[in-house]
C-alpha cells in the first residue's frame, strides 16, 4: 500500500512540473506580447527555451520531495 502511494505521489508530480513549466513558458510569451502592446514596440516576442533553467528548475523542486 505504501508503494501504490509513492508512485501516485510521483506521477502527480512529475505532471504538475510539466504543467507548470508549460504555462511559465506560455505565460512569459504572453506577458511579453502585452507589454509590446502596451509600449507601442512593434516587434516580434521570440523566447527561448533554456535548457540550464529547466535543469535548474528540476534540481530545487527534486529537492524538496523529501
Amino acid at each position: 500500500m505504501p508503494n501504490c502511494l509513492m508512485q501516485k505521489n510521483f506521477i502527480l508530480y512529475v505532471f504538475s512540473m510539466g504543467v507548470g513549466i508549460i504555462a511559465g513558458f506560455i505565460g512569459s510569451k504572453l506577458m511579453l506580447m502585452v507589454l509590446f502592446k502596451v509600449t507601442g514596440v512593434s516587434a516580434i516576442a521570440n523566447l527561448h527555451f533554456s535548457g540550464m533553467a529547466l535543469l535548474q528548475t528540476l534540481i530545487v523542486f527534486s529537492s524538496s520531495m523529501d
